[in-house]
């Protein structure tokens, strides 16, 4: 019995390429994202030290990053 991704001959038929091809784009554009995510939290480390210090809770300033991601994630959801 003939695999699922293969052709007739024995190599991968288009579908199993796009669906390799897209997955390699998917994980290069998750890539990007968190990178952009932690250069604008090292960016913003120093707030972070002067709020920790006026006494803000660390879970605080983890869910205010969680929010701010959140809704630049639901900002460029497509409508």
């Amino acid at each position: 019995m003939e695999g699922t991704l293969h052709a007739a001959g024995g190599h991968p038929g288009p579908i199993a390429i796009l669906t390799c091809a897209g997955g390699l784009l998917l994980s290069i554009v998750c890539a990007n994202v968190a990178n952009l995510l932690l250069a604008r939290a090292t960016g913003r480390q120093r707030e972070f030290s002067i709020r920790l210090a006026l006494g803000a809770a660390p879970a605080r300033l983890g869910r205010q990053l969680l929010t701010e991601t959140l809704m630049l994630a639901m900002g460029s959801w497509p409508a």
